[in-house]
């Protein structure tokens, strides 16, 4: 006749399903959060890289120098072309403007602890996006490309670059990074990820934000730190 099991065994086994759980749920839950935030970043990606696409089909620009996102000269209407942008190419729930506390959080920090530079008022022009994420642009001039911050939460936490915080490049020929340096650049160029870019593990120090979006596309759309 079989016999169950006894007090002694079912208390010791659970203590062991205890230790297993405090060993890897930890683990596990942070494993999900990551490729929560990851998939969150794909999305708008994907909708900014689709967005500059159209916008250049749109206007025959075969450089981002050549179109809308480009300041030609001194009357050129930051504002003006940047809400064209934002409000034609993508699904904009609220328009901030030029106030950019209305979209990004007060402050942010890196992996490591320090505080990131954020757009200050009147440096770039703001959205909310239906899907829930704040996305800030400043346009491309001559010799310098264009800028994006994105938060893919909008001003929920963490609040981190490399999580949920994460700033753009875009640059002649629509390409978008983060990785390339800020001087020395000829924005004519095609970059690629080899060139003058960041270290990865340049994404856990960044105080720009830079760096975590080409580390992550690099290892195939992983968080891997």
């Amino acid at each position: 006749m079989k016999k169950g099991f006894t007090l002694n065994e079912l208390l010791i086994a659970m203590t062991i399903i205890g230790i297993i759980a405090v060993l890897f749920t930890p683990r596990l839950l942070s494993n999900i959060d990551k490729k929560t935030k990851v998939t969150a970043l794909q999305r708008v990606h994907s909708s900014i890289n689709e967005a500059i696409g159209t916008l250049m089909l749109d206007e025959r620009a075969k450089k981002l120098s050549l179109s809308s996102l480009c300041a030609d000269d001194a009357s050129y209407d930051m504002a003006s072309s940047m809400s064209n942008f934002l409000t034609k190419y993508l699904k904009v729930k609220k328009d901030c403007g030029l106030n950019v506390s209305e979209c990004l959080a007060p402050a942010y920090k890196n992996v490591e602890g320090a505080d990131v530079v954020r757009p200050a008022n009147n440096e770039a022009y703001c959205a909310i996006l239906n899907n829930g994420s704040s996305v800030c642009i400043r346009n491309a001039t001559q010799d310098a490309p264009a800028r994006i911050w994105v938060d893919t939460n909008g001003s929920k936490g963490p609040n981190m670059a490399g999580r949920d915080y994460f700033r753009f490049f875009v640059y002649n020929d629509g390409f978008i990074t983060d990785g390339l340096s800020d001087t020395g650049t000829d924005p004519n160029l095609d970059p690629i990820y080899g060139s003058a870019t960041l270290e990865p593990e340049d994404c856990l120090s960044n105080v720009n934000g830079g760096g975590c979006l080409t580390r992550i596309m690099r290892a195939e759309w992983v968080m891997d730190y």
